[in-house]
């Protein structure tokens, strides 16, 4: 039979005890639920802002690429020697796989025609 039951009865002093034990573990639980929250935030937030201000500079890094990039195809014949070798000079300072992939073409083939 239950504890809390007397002959049918509910014993009003038990389940008020019950109730104030339930009562402080569920706000014991809120806090703990409230702190871990806010350490997590204090973790997360830092790695967030310093991912949102990596991916601006490589945003305004690759607008400007674009835009040198535009520049030299306008000015510069296609396949010229000048293109290559600023490529190449890209290469060797950054090692950019991008710009490996664009001048694949022209070393193989050797379209360069300064």
């Amino acid at each position: 039979m239950n504890r809390c039951c007397h002959s049918g009865r509910l014993d009003k002093d038990d389940l008020s005890t019950k109730l104030g034990q339930l009562a402080h573990k569920i706000e014991e639980v809120k806090v703990d639920v409230h702190d871990a929250l806010v350490k997590k935030y204090a973790e997360f937030y830092p790695l967030f802002d310093a991912t949102v201000q990596l991916r601006a500079r490589v945003s305004d890094l690759h607008h400007d690429v674009d835009g040198s990039l535009s520049v030299i195809e306008k000015q510069v014949p296609p396949h010229s020697c000048f293109v290559l070798v600023i490529m190449l000079q890209c290469c060797a300072q950054s090692n950019t796989p991008a710009v490996w992939y664009w001048l694949h073409p022209v070393l193989d083939d050797g379209r360069c025609r300064d």
